[in-house]
């Protein structure tokens, strides 16, 4: 049996090192080696492959990309962190916003763009299996790819790895068994680890091993045969969720134009949000009274949401007091006032449609409209 590192240099036979598969996410080597005549260290992102030949010269193979590498010249050692598939996971994404037409939005579309953007691959049978997922909205916002993956597996409650194949896989986790390999240590009660002994490198983050549900796998290499540390799920282990910080803020927009179904184009003003080249479409309104319409006229100043932190959930939630004058205003609490009224239109059984602009010339100074009732408890206008 060995294990090498297939590389820019050769097959080169690894001294040292570990691999790690995460229970979410993607797999990670620090492998050493002898460094050959004229070596050098491995360029970034280039093609690595981790290769482990069992005793009947099968090989398993992960198949990834050079992270980091350096030589250390007193020992002419070459050490390399190796992580699967194009090693571009890391890097940030530009912001996307997908919005639904007369369709809804398919999970596997939103998975394809992020890999599409980060350069990698969807496993077989991924994008067709999400499909089966929609959504009416979606904005990713500028994140890194695996942040962008962990987001869209934990709302869709599904789990996803990068497979030893270097391709991204994201779905249900089955928990196959696995009836290979020779226990060497006990399970520990406390953290849930035990010691293998492997042929090869068949055990994987989400597969069951003698009735445990491995969760995380920890090979460690450079000896006569890996030996895997399996670590399942206990009690007390802190719970893995994704980076929703950006969705827990709300952001300064401007209005491009709204829809007819009354949803709005805007441009963040955050770049991480969005831009003039990828505004956010079809977002719609919490604003005014029940019954009441609002149309913000493009330039309308406003402050974007996310309903509990969910990319599923864009919202305009106010006006910001810097708008243009001729904005449309929700009229709010009983007793209150509001600026100029340019119309009213009251018509029996339809919205009122209420706008604020500045008073003509010759105008009396100031016109008021006090709301005697019902009113609104929690929406309130801002004078222009």
């Amino acid at each position: 049996m060995s294990t090498v590192l297939r590389c820019s240099l050769g097959d080169l036979p690894i001294i040292g090192g570990g691999l790690v598969l995460p229970p979410r996410g993607n797999w990670l080597a620090v492998v050493s080696m002898h460094l050959p005549d004229g070596g050098a260290a491995l360029a970034e992102l280039s093609a690595a492959e981790l290769r482990f030949t069992r005793e009947d010269r099968s090989v398993d193979v992960f198949t990834g990309a050079v992270r980091h590498s350096a030589v250390d010249p007193g020992r002419e050692v070459l050490t390399a962190t190796i992580v699967g598939g194009a090693g571009r996971l890391g890097a940030e994404l530009e912001p996307r916003d997908h919005a639904a037409g007369a369709t809804e939005i398919p999970a596997g579309l939103i998975a394809r763009s992020i890999c599409d953007d980060a350069g990698e691959l969807l496993a077989d049978g991924v994008e067709a299996a999400l499909d089966a997922f929609t959504v009416h909205h979606w904005t990713r916002v500028a994140s890194s790819g695996q942040d962008a993956l962990d987001l869209l597996a934990e709302v869709l409650g599904l789990g996803w790895h990068v497979l030893p194949s270097g391709r991204v896989w994201i779905g249900a986790e089955t928990w196959p068994v696995l009836e290979t390999s020779r226990r060497v240590s006990p399970r520990d009660p406390g953290d849930g680890a035990e010691t293998w002994a492997t042929d090869g490198a068949p055990i994987l983050a989400g597969v069951t091993l003698d009735g445990m549900r491995v969760a995380e796998a920890r090979y460690q290499l450079g000896g006569v045969s890996p030996r895997c540390l399996v670590r399942s799920s206990v009690a007390g282990d802190a719970p893995r969720t994704a980076d929703r910080s950006r969705y827990l803020r709300s952001y300064t927009a401007t209005v491009i134009s709204q829809d007819s179904a009354g949803g709005v184009e805007l441009v963040p003003d955050d770049p991480s949000i969005g831009s003039i080249a990828r505004a956010l479409r079809g977002i719609p309104l919490r604003l005014g009274l029940p019954g009441c319409v609002a149309s913000p006229s493009a330039g309308t100043r406003v402050r974007l949401a996310f309903d509990d932190g969910d990319p599923r959930s864009p919202v305009v939630v106010a006006f910001e007091e810097s708008r243009a004058h001729a904005a449309p205003l929700p009229l709010a609490l009983v007793g209150d006032s509001c600026g100029y009224l340019s119309a009213l239109g009251p018509i029996p059984g339809s919205p009122i449609l209420f706008t604020l602009a500045d008073a003509p010339t010759g105008a009396p100074g100031e016109v008021k409209i006090t709301i005697a009732g019902p009113g609104h408890a929690y929406v309130k206008g801002v004078a222009g």
